[in-house]
């Protein structure tokens, strides 16, 4: 049995193919607002807009019709399922259970799609990514297949950090792409699939609040490194843009190697930290008046300078780097027979290196 659709308005609880072929002509508009559910066969020759789940449990193909999605909190269940373009609309989540392949086009128009950890989103070779943007992405994994440049629009609930793999190298490779964020720092894996995958530059974008990345912005640089240990490989990189909290860098050299992150190109500079040891309130240099931190390269997170009077009781404390490096402790309303103090600075420098330092401070 061969029903032929143009267009078809349905109120109905659900929509169903329990047998039978269904073709819908290339010219046709299949609109839907209610559940579709396939057991027998469907052929998509036109474009399929709905706004509800398609469960699909049988034989469909769309390799010459355009879907789109435009509900909230829509289901795409399919074992396999293959389409010419997807058309993410509409804002809200659309959640994909099982496979999909885009043959020719993705439209990231309003909207996030999210790919479930066991399911899988495919590329083809020559698949255009259109109008991607902060509010509309994949959440989960994006596969890429072929050689050149290929980018992955990738991201999690609320963090939209794409990924482009520059000149990908190999024989028929399929790459997996995903992005986390562990401890405020961006990491993306990349994953072969299928194939042989000899590796790319790549380029990433990505926002980030860490204090260190916009003081330190030039300093920035592309990391990888093995799933099976914790040192990194540098790639070198250059910053390509910085708007506020929001970055994009690009390696100076291709990996393969399965994560990727950011880190500090650290192994020529000279990291230092110093505090004095002497002030006196009527000094004539105001650097003499007060008790800063001095240094090099340390970073804002995990700091912490304080000052001790004789009995260990603390007068001075703060955890903000610019603070201690600007103002410091400026010794107001300190006992004038109090001569002797202690400092303790803690904290790390860009490379990670931890410091730690003590020691008594003298007022004049």
């Amino acid at each position: 049995m061969v029903v032929w659709l143009t267009i078809v308005h349905s109120s109905l609880a659900q929509i169903t193919v329990q047998k039978g072929k269904v073709v819908s002509e290339s010219s046709s508009l299949i609109s839907s607002n209610t559940p579709i559910v396939n057991y027998g066969e469907i052929v998509q020759r036109g474009t399929l807009s709905t706004e509800s789940d398609l469960l699909n449990y049988g034989n469909y193909d769309a390799t010459q019709g355009s879907l789109a999605l435009q509900g909230s909190n829509q289901r795409i269940v399919s074992d396999s399922l293959t389409v010419a373009q997807l058309h993410i609309k509409g804002g809200n989540v659309k959640i994909l259970e099982g496979k999909l392949e885009i043959k020719s086009s993705l439209y990231l128009e309003g909207g996030l799609l999210q790919v479930t950890e066991s399911s899988q989103l495919t590329l083809d070779e020559q698949v255009a990514i259109n109008q991607n943007n902060e509010t509309s992405y994949v959440w989960g994994g994006v596969c890429h297949r072929g050689n050149g440049s290929k980018f992955f629009p990738v991201g999690t609930r609320d963090v939209y950090a794409p990924l482009t793999l520059t000149n990908v190298q190999g024989n028929n490779p399929l790459v997996k792409a995903t992005y986390e964020s562990i401890d405020g720092n961006p990491y993306w894996t990349q994953t072969q699939l299928a194939g042989t995958y000899d590796g790319s530059p790549v380029t990433i974008t990505f926002n980030s609040n860490n204090p260190d990345y916009e003081a330190y912005a030039q300093l920035l640089s592309i990391t990888a490194g093995p799933a099976s240990q914790q040192t990194d490989i540098v790639l070198g990189s250059s910053l390509l843009r910085q708007d506020q909290s929001r970055y994009t860098l690009a390696s100076n050299q291709p990996t393969s190697l399965p994560w990727i992150s950011v880190g500090f190109t650290t192994e020529e500079l000279q990291e230092e930290v110093y505090v004095p040891n002497a002030f006196s309130p009527e000094a004539t240099n105001p650097e003499d008046k007060a008790i800063k931190v001095y240094g090099r390269y340390l970073s804002f997170n995990n700091f912490h300078f304080g000052v001790q009077d004789s009995w260990g009781k603390w007068v001075y404390q703060t955890t903000s780097l610019e603070e201690a490096t600007q103002t410091g402790w400026t010794t107001a309303g300190l006992n004038a027979s109090t001569t002797k103090f202690r400092y303790v600075v803690s904290g790390r420098f860009l490379s990670g290196n931890s410091f730690q330092h003590s020691d008594i401070i003298v007022k004049f």
